[in-house]
């Protein structure tokens, strides 16, 4: 009975406090291994099955749209879905680590518990899902900030699952996910023909103002804390690659949400000062805008094939016998 309560303390407790921590040791390796990889399973089903099947049977605005969309945009459409089902749990679990769970803190780096590891391994499950989108739909373009985010998110997740360590500033770093909702909108609203509607003013407007809240108010507040332990003798015995994943990757992934914010901002300013579309007007102006693209498509793939039957034509006959 003593063994099976010691396993039950250890399935179901928490490890803060306790000296003898040592890698994973809250769940156990194989347990983070599937949690990671039940959820890969399941935001790619979402992506690749569960939404393809309900938006070819909807005859929602958004359901027409797809069905007649080139692969890579259908598939970043359904990619959206795993990305607020993401960001939704994310938000709620890492608010609840960092504010209210009496295990985890930001004054030891070993402070840990088995929420704050569910939630590492359940991001990490994500992003690497999300890469195999990503590389579905790398002929969109821009791509390259969202891989370097990704990058610098998978990395410092493993880190810290493997380390068992610094799990409240990972934690503070998904507070951030609490705009993406309204990024994920505003691009089927753009998809749908809805652009410049007052539904996309209200979102563009929620959308700016999260993105403020939570990835640029956030930043001198986390700093803060970094400032606080810095040389701190719970900090010491950080190894040096966690060192990095604690400065140099939120440092660039800062300033590359500075770089988005104020693209959204200017984005923003430009989209209020136009006048208020109807759904059906809006609808128009895509129709007409997707019609002339058609054309330079046609006219481009005409084009190449009269250039490509001409150059063929040029090939020099053989030389006739005499």
């Amino acid at each position: 009975m003593t063994g099976l309560s010691d396993d039950f303390r250890q399935l179901f407790g928490y490890t803060m406090g306790d000296p003898t921590i040592s890698k994973l040791q809250s769940f156990g390796f194989s347990f983070w291994l599937c949690n990671t990889a039940l959820w890969f399973v399941l935001f790619l089903s979402f992506t690749y099955k569960l939404q393809p099947w309900f938006l070819q049977k909807s005859e929602s605005r958004l359901g027409k749209w797809y069905r007649r969309e080139c692969t890579a945009n259908q598939i970043n459409c359904t990619s959206l879905t795993s990305s607020t089902l993401h960001a939704i749990l994310t938000f709620f679990a890492g608010l609840y680590i960092v504010c209210f769970d009496p295990n985890v803190t930001w004054e030891f780096p070993d402070s840990t518990s088995n929420i704050l590891k569910w939630t590492q391994s359940m991001s990490l499950g994500y992003f690497l899902a999300d890469y195999i989108v990503l590389v579905h739909t790398r002929e969109l373009g821009g791509t390259g900030p969202v891989l370097f985010h990704h990058t610098s998110a998978t990395a410092a997740f493993l880190v810290s699952l493997w380390y068992n360590k610094m799990g409240w500033y990972s934690c503070f770093r998904l507070l951030s996910e609490f705009s993406t909702p309204f990024v994920n909108f505003r691009w089927i609203l753009v998809s749908i023909g809805l652009k410049n509607t007052r539904r996309y003013k209200i979102n563009g407007i929620l959308m700016t103002a999260s993105f403020f809240l939570c990835r640029i108010c956030t930043c001198p507040i986390y700093w803060f804390y970094v400032w606080k332990v810095w040389n701190t003798e719970a900090f010491s015995s950080i190894p040096n690659v966690l060192y990095f994943f604690w400065i140099f990757g939120p440092l660039a992934l800062d300033i590359l949400n500075i770089f988005w914010f104020n693209k959204m901002f200017k984005g923003m300013l430009k989209a209020l000062k136009k006048s208020d579309l109807t759904d059906e007007q809006a609808s128009k102006i895509t129709e007409e805008r997707r019609r002339k693209r058609d054309q330079v498509k046609d006219f481009m793939k005409n084009r190449y094939a009269n250039l490509k039957s001409i150059v063929l034509r040029r090939k020099a006959l053989p030389k006739r016998n005499e």
